[in-house]
């Protein structure tokens, strides 16, 4: 009998290895009550893919045609491994004309923080991810504009980030579809002005609205990450930080930190040493009210003196307040 090869690899059971290069097993997985798209998740060779589509009486329309090839065009340029990759455009038999995705396995960044109740190290990570893909994506010329928590998906493998949907987003080569688009939770406030064209600091706006988010409960917030949100949020744009990779490094930086346990540990010093001061200052103000002799204990007193020698306690008058007790006593016979 030969014996069983232990170190060869192959499959338990071979299953169904038929692939396709349609799209087959076609289902809707999300549908937009106020948006104008819906997402099918399908299968070809072999691969889940999400399929973007618009819903079935916008398919027609000239505007939702034109944003779906703006989306489309935006995002299939980008390549970073923490946004989602766009891999084409088609017309699929019963979805229509529909944008080719990535399939993320994983949950969005609200549904992560609620169920996975992550630590301060996780959520650190997390926003570290998120400013690398704003930092990379700004470099493209492109601007989010509609970054939230239902627009950020971390992979149930890993825990990685993966920014989606650019139905949004904007790049100054583009003349159409320049209008105020957003979340108005999340938007800054330039976003719906006419006068200013948003750049990277409105994505750096609403980061600062998800940094408040995430940072609870309030027992295990950082003071960091309070910090570094506030800046995010001003409403004057030119007093934000001026990139991601700056507020990346403003959440990596501890100086602020080490700065803040410096001030605390010279408050609580000059609180010691007041307070050891004004102990001594008890102590010698009592010490005052006593003069100790030897073989003699005399005691001196607002009103009366008493000396204590031997078996016999003597009281003598009264003494004012302005005479030393113990001269007045040396001179008791």
């Amino acid at each position: 009998m030969q014996p069983e090869e232990t170190s060869t690899s192959q499959w338990v059971e071979a299953g169904d290895a038929y692939l396709s290069r349609k799209f087959t097993d076609v289902e809707l997985i999300y549908s937009s009550r106020t948006g104008r798209t819906v997402l099918y998740r399908a299968t070809r060779l072999g691969k889940y893919f999400v399929l973007k589509a618009l819903r079935r009486e916008l398919a027609e329309d000239t505007f939702c045609r034109c944003a779906l090839q703006k989306e489309f065009d935006l995002g299939y340029r980008l390549q970073h491994p923490y946004i989602v990759q766009t891999f084409g455009m088609e017309d699929v038999p019963g979805v229509g004309l529909c944008i080719v995705l990535e399939w993320v396995e994983g949950h969005t960044l609200r549904q992560w923080l609620e169920t996975a109740r992550p630590s301060r190290r996780e959520r650190f990570r997390v926003v570290e991810e998120i400013c690398e893909a704003l930092e990379y994506l700004h470099a493209q010329g492109v601007v989010h504009r509609d970054l939230k928590p239902e627009n950020v998906m971390v992979t149930s493998n890993g825990g990685f980030v993966k920014l989606i949907d650019f139905g949004c987003s904007d790049a100054d080569s583009y003349k159409v579809l320049k209008g105020p688009a957003g979340t108005r939770r999340y938007a800054a406030p330039e976003l719906f002005g006419a006068e200013v064209v948003p750049d990277g600091r409105a994505d750096l706006y609403s980061l600062g609205v998800m940094l408040g988010e995430m940072n609870r409960p309030w027992w295990k917030a950082s003071w960091r990450m309070v910090r570094v949100g506030r800046k995010c949020r001003r409403a004057e744009r030119v007093r934000r930080y001026a990139s991601a990779r700056e507020v990346r490094e403003a959440l990596c930086s501890r100086v602020g930190t080490v700065l803040a346990v410096v001030c605390l540990a010279c408050i609580l010093s000059a609180s010691w040493v007041w307070l050891g001061g004004r102990r001594m200052e008890t102590v010698h103000d009592r010490m005052s009210s006593r003069a100790v002799v030897k073989d003699t204990v005399y005691v001196g007193r607002r009103d009366t003196v008493v000396r204590h020698q031997a078996d016999t306690i003597y009281v003598q008058g009264t003494l004012d307040q302005s005479e030393n007790p113990v001269a007045f006593l040396s001179i008791i016979p």
